[in-house]
């Protein structure tokens, strides 16, 4: 959603808008850890091990971003979004 946000609100391209989200993913992943540390109430498996994954995915998802372009990102976002609408769909229209 943020990349949306990025891109229809404030006009940048996908890949600028991927990468700016990916540091505000980061930033507010951190902030959380810290809040969590500062109530007393973390697991530090759990929370190291997510900080490490979400580091490494944003790297490789930059490093792909960067070699396949701004047309590869705006195709792979637009193809994971139907799949998640797709998916959605598919749990309410089951639920019913």
């Amino acid at each position: 959603m943020l990349i949306f946000a990025f891109v229809s609100v404030l006009g940048f391209d996908f890949l600028r808008a991927s990468a700016l989200a990916k540091a505000a993913n980061f930033a507010s992943d951190f902030a959380a850890m810290l809040l969590f540390l500062s109530r007393g109430s973390w697991v530090p498996g759990v929370a190291l091990t997510l900080m490490v994954a979400n580091a490494g995915g944003g790297y490789l998802g930059a490093r792909t971003a960067l070699t396949r372009g701004t047309g590869w990102v705006r195709a792979f976002f637009l193809t994971v979004v139907g799949a998640m609408i797709l998916r959605l769909g598919w749990v309410y229209l089951g639920s019913r």
